[in-house]
């Protein structure tokens, strides 16, 4: 390659910047995709404390808003009645008190399940969740104590979303430094 062919060392420098503000936003967009957290949840008829209740396996502690969290209610065939498994955002549930929470606010659920079956829910987390709740709409299912309130991570105090991804500070890193190379010509 001649010395006219190569590319000059500033304009080198740009495409690699140029690189890695495309690799930055890249590592961006895949921090934003979602993780998926399973967890089995049985519809109980024989609770200790209550007359329902929902036993789960597996954890939601590392859950966050964006994820996406598959459920599998299952109601096995020992129980009498049918259950479900409703979610809402806590802020909209009737959390604590002595009042059924309406359907209507539920932005996922699985529809009843008759004993000796079981379904499963794949629900995105909303983005503006701080916690999710969830209940078992049938009769007073929810105030005898078949209620959940499932505490996201990642969220902070004021309700917004952990700290900047890597894929946003390599891009902010190569913007520097184009602007850096582009003034030095």
């Amino acid at each position: 390659m001649s010395s006219e062919q190569r590319p000059s060392s500033s304009r080198l420098g740009i495409l690699v910047a140029f690189g890695l503000c495309l690799a930055g936003l890249a590592l961006a967009t895949s921090a934003a995709a979602q993780n998926t957290t399973q967890i089995t949840v049985e519809a109980r008829e024989d609770c200790p404390d209550t007359t329902f209740c929902f036993a789960i396996t597996g954890s939601v502690d590392n859950v966050e808003p964006g994820d996406q969290l598959d459920i599998t209610l299952e109601n096995p065939e020992n129980n009498f009645q049918e259950h479900n498994l409703y979610l809402a955002l806590s802020s909209e549930a009737n959390v604590g008190e002595d009042e059924d929470t309406q359907g209507r606010v539920a932005f996922a659920n699985t529809g009843d399940v008759q004993p000796g079956n079981e379904t499963t829910l794949s629900a995105e987390i909303p983005e503006d969740a701080e916690n999710v709740y969830m209940w078992c709409t049938v009769r007073a299912h929810e105030t005898q104590g078949m209620n959940q309130e499932i505490e996201l991570a990642g969220v902070e105090e004021e309700g917004t979303n952990g700290s900047p991804s890597l894929g946003l500070a390599v891009t902010v890193a190569a913007v520097v430094g184009v602007a850096a190379l582009t003034r030095r010509r």
